[in-house]
């Protein structure tokens, strides 16, 4: 396991945008954005905002419309998600809810604002979500062949993921 106190963010990965064009079939039908911004703080910790945006071309939104936005907010110390926001605005699936992970007890309190139910969840230790894993693995000291797992909390449960390089061929 790597040691959150080993890892530092640098300033060459704050404020970073990629945007991507999304195709089917070989046609553009959307773009995703994901963005990390300034350091920023919440509940008096120092966090790192990092927000993924998903849209559709409009001709696609006849079909299936897509407009949704994530924002995490990660622990500049721990490296681990304090909160997510989801505002999901799908042709057949609308959410908005904040999920407020609890590190030190091991929970996520999440409160659905479409539907209005609120629950806890027990997840393990360290758990991250997919945006605050795909930004800690970027600052992961990894080598050719090297693997590591992580605790992810992903569609209303936790799961284990295997990230690494790939060895030489």
């Amino acid at each position: 396991m790597i040691i959150a106190s080993t890892l530092r963010i640098k300033a060459c990965l704050l404020t970073k945008k990629l945007t991507y064009d999304v195709r089917w079939l070989g046609l553009s039908i959307g773009t995703i954005t994901a963005t990390v911004k300034t350091k920023e703080t919440i509940n008096g910790k120092s966090v790192v905002v990092l927000e993924a945006t998903a849209k559709s071309k409009s001709i696609v939104s006849v079909i299936h419309k897509v407009n949704s936005r994530f924002v995490t907010y990660m622990d500049v110390q721990g490296l681990y998600p304090l909160r997510l926001e989801v505002y999901r605005n799908d042709s057949d699936r609308q959410k908005a809810a904040v999920l407020e992970f609890d590190q030190v007890h091991h929970k996520v309190h999440e409160k659905n604002f479409s539907g209005g139910q609120e629950r806890v969840v027990d997840v393990p230790a360290r758990v991250q979500d997919i945006m605050s894993l795909c930004y800690y693995f970027r600052l992961a000291p990894l080598g050719i062949g090297d693997k590591k797992d992580y605790a992810v909390f992903h569609n209303d449960s936790s799961r284990h993921f295997c990230c690494g390089l790939p060895p030489k061929p």
